[in-house]
């Protein structure tokens, strides 16, 4: 499994979208409470990349759009799991191993509109170093990078979204994606970061001199 130092993500399940299409996160290992997922790691983070038709089953898993998690626009609406989103979005919160400095986000996103499938319009990401940095707040340690996406007419292919984080510094990432059709579908999420190093100044004297030492801290 592709981690990239991704401890869990917690996130509403996805939906049955049909009997023979279930878009749900079957690989999910955390705990699944009232259709809430929490504290775990499934198919958002496993390195397959789904395949532009998600009523295919190209790699005989058993099951069609397997790659995909997917939710329901009035599904996503009931089960935010007590969160204060938007009606009209779904938000996935990462907890990383240790703070990180971001500088990108990667969302493979399907777009099969004649399906009534698009990729997200808006994405609003947030980087903090605790969970009440990222949602619900409106801390200044936590600005919003907010990407519009410009919808595609014309090609229903999926595609890799990268929304371009400025150096953000922190070990939860907090990422509200709004819907541009009934169904949003999401098969991974990378990042692009880098370890932070702490940059502090000690200060002390040797005899008359003053001595300034520069260090680093993971």
């Amino acid at each position: 499994m592709y981690t990239d130092g991704v401890l869990s993500y917690s996130m509403p399940q996805g939906d049955r979208r049909a009997p023979d299409v279930d878009l749900r996160d079957f690989t999910y290992d955390g705990h699944v409470t009232d259709h809430y997922l929490s504290g775990g790691l499934g198919q958002l983070t496993d390195g397959v990349e789904g395949h532009s038709n998600f009523r295919l089953d190209p790699d005989g898993w058993g099951r069609k759009g397997y790659e995909w998690v997917g939710w329901r626009n009035d599904s996503a609406r009931a089960t935010a799991g007590g969160d204060d989103l938007n009606s009209d979005s779904v938000r996935i919160l990462f907890e990383l191993e240790r703070a990180r400095r971001f500088t990108a986000i990667r969302l493979h996103s399907n777009n099969m509109f004649t399906r009534d499938v698009r990729v997200f319009r808006r994405a609003v990401v947030r980087v903090g170093r605790a969970v009440s940095d990222v949602v619900g707040t409106s801390s200044p340690d936590a600005e919003a990078v907010i990407y519009d996406h410009r919808r595609d007419k014309l090609i229903d292919f999926a595609r890799n979204v990268v929304v371009t984080l400025p150096n953000l510094v922190g070990s939860f990432v907090s990422v509200q994606l709004f819907f541009d059709a009934t169904w949003l579908l999401v098969s991974e999420v990378r990042f692009e970061s880098g370890a932070f190093r702490r940059r502090f100044r000690a200060v002390g004297w040797l005899g008359s001199v003053m001595v300034k030492y520069r260090s680093q801290v993971k």
